[in-house]
């Protein structure tokens, strides 16, 4: 019995110890680290490889373990042994990629095709809009928007539920739509239309119930070009501007605004956990570029000087992966380095991964990097 007593104190003890750990110590006792450990096993930096056709329109996506590849000819998904699982040809002379758990998107601004695979490689959706694409968007459970030009009107923007239904559309007589954004469910369409006030230019945010036609909610998001537009949640909406980063609701009401003033926005990117990371310059010359990272409120999370330039950021569940001349380093939420190596070969842009490991990119190739 009193054996009994000391194995069950001494297996609680290394559990609230292991716990203490992971708490104080998450950089080194990271559950990620521990998975790639069994997942790579024996496996180096060069241990996976992924050849395709190199040119300068194409667009990149890590897409759950696999590698998704917008080109002019298509939509192209290889897994990590460089297998070529889907493809799905199309005119797309300006290809982004996008993606959700289970679909991959495929769309080219001033064109009219779309299409979407699944992670087994088949096909979802392949399609020739009517009116010419403007923007499209895939919300993390599978929701599509696309918002295209079309005849007798400046804009339209239709929605798609997960199964590829089309379930709501939006006509708009007095703006075009810059961009547009669903949110997890299909429950609300926001969408960034540019109008002429006095001579100038100005963005107005629109915000729809998918079940009715009359706004819910419109902001005016002043003189400025809108980059990008992202629900964080279900509830909560980032726009990335020209000359400030915005955090507003579905009524429309901005609960919090970063002003970008007196510095130059190099790069950005969402994380599903629901907040935004920022690469940020001093100035449009020189090396002073900082990180941020803003929650779903608009609330600094953390912020890091870099003092070198800034040559690709991707972010993905958690963890966000910056390329310089120098080094790719992987960092935490709070901006806390995780990983790092100073191999970059030909490397010009990166692909953060789920688990921590980031695709390495250039020249044709993607190799991974497994911290």
């Amino acid at each position: 019995m009193r054996g009994w007593r000391l194995a069950v104190f001494i297996a609680v003890f290394l559990v609230v110890l292991l716990i203490a750990c992971l708490v104080a110590f998450p950089q080194w006792f990271n559950l990620d680290r521990v998975q790639r450990y069994f997942r790579y096993l024996g496996k180096s930096d060069d241990g996976y490889s992924i050849s395709f056709e190199a040119n300068s329109t194409n667009a990149y996506a890590a897409f759950g373990s696999n590698l998704a590849v917008g080109t002019e000819g298509g939509l192209y998904l290889y897994d990590l042994n460089g297998q070529q699982q889907a493809m799905v040809q199309g005119s797309l002379p300006n290809p982004t990629v996008c993606t959700s758990k289970e679909l991959a998107l495929c769309y080219g601004t001033g064109n009219s095709y779309l299409a979407t695979v699944s992670k087994s490689g088949k096909t979802v959706l392949s399609r020739t809009v009517s009116g010419t694409l403007l923007d499209a968007d895939l919300s993390d459970d599978g929701w599509i928007c696309y918002a295209a030009a079309e005849s007798g009107y400046k804009s339209v923007v239709t929605v798609l539920d997960d199964g590829q239904n089309e379930t709501y559309k939006w006509y708009s007589s007095t703006r075009y739509i810059s961009n547009c954004a669903v949110c997890q469910g299909g429950g609300y369409l926001a969408v960034v239309g540019l109008g002429e006030e006095n001579g100038a230019f100005r963005s107005t945010l629109t915000v729809l119930k998918t079940d009715s036609e009359e706004p819910v909610g419109e902001a005016d998001l002043g003189n400025q070009m809108i980059y990008d537009l992202q629900f964080l949640g279900k509830d909560r909406i980032c726009a990335i501007g020209q000359d400030q980063i915005l955090f507003l609701n579905c009524q429309g009401e901005v609960s919090a605004e970063y002003p970008l003033d007196n510095v130059y926005l190099s790069a950005y990117g969402f994380s599903r956990d629901g907040y935004v990371v920022l690469a940020i310059n001093a100035a449009k010359a020189g090396n002073k570029f900082s990180l941020v990272t803003l929650d779903a409120d608009g609330s600094q999370i953390a912020e890091l000087y870099l003092g070198r330039e800034v040559r690709c950021l991707s972010v993905c569940d958690g963890y966000t992966g910056v390329l310089t001349d120098e080094s790719l380093t992987v960092y935490s939420k709070n901006l806390e380095a995780y990983a790092q190596t100073s191999e970059l070969g030909t490397t010009n842009q990166i692909l953060m991964r789920y688990d921590g490991t980031v695709f390495r990119i250039g020249s044709g190739q993607a190799d991974l990097y497994i911290p």
